[in-house]
């Protein structure tokens, strides 16, 4: 990372950060879907007491997913430390101060503020042998399982202008999440 404080800009100052984390054995929830994709890849007699054969529970009148909860769990994935959760991006945030003399018989002072983010990716595994899905600026293809059900937007900032006049802060507060199509509209 880096921080600026530019001497020709007095009360500015900012920072850039670059991250990439990586997390091995995260505790995730595997997508219905890949536990769907890894009961029938390969099925086989030792298939009915494979983990992911075993964790879709139909109905057993109708043999379907659907119904009542308490008789038809459906597709019930389990938490296992067996994903993995990646993610790189640039972290961003300047802030500058400036006094602005007497406004009305009171000190008066202007501070903006700027915190930006882009992930340039953030992928999920659910699982060993799973699709590994990116999942930056996507909603949906199984991205929404486990830690990672909060969406993550490509871009997004938060910019806060605040005038202060003596013992009174007014300030306003914009944030911006960038669009996070369907998966399906990709």
């Amino acid at each position: 990372g880096a921080v600026l404080r530019p001497s020709f800009l007095p009360g500015f100052n900012a920072t850039i950060d670059y991250y990439h984390i990586e997390i091995k054995d995260a505790i995730t929830v595997p997508s219905a879907q890949s536990l769907i994709d890894a009961c029938f890849a390969n099925i086989t007699a030792s298939s009915a007491t494979d983990p992911a054969c075993t964790s879709i529970r139909r109905n057993t009148l109708t043999g379907g997913l659907s119904g009542d909860p308490t008789e038809v769990p459906g597709i019930a994935g389990n938490l296992t430390n067996a994903g993995t959760l990646e993610t790189s991006g640039i972290d961003v945030t300047a802030n500058y101060r400036r006094n602005l003399g007497d406004i009305m018989n009171s000190p008066a002072r202007i501070n903006i503020s700027f915190n930006g983010n882009y992930t340039r990716s953030s992928t999920f595994q659910g699982f060993e042998g799973d699709v590994n899905r990116e999942c930056s600026g996507i909603y949906g293809n199984g991205c929404l399982s486990g830690p990672a059900l909060n969406i993550q937007p490509k871009y997004s900032f938060n910019v806060r202008p605040t005038l202060s006049l003596g013992k009174v802060d007014l300030s306003v507060l914009w944030r911006y999440i960038g669009a996070n199509p369907d998966a399906e509209d990709q």
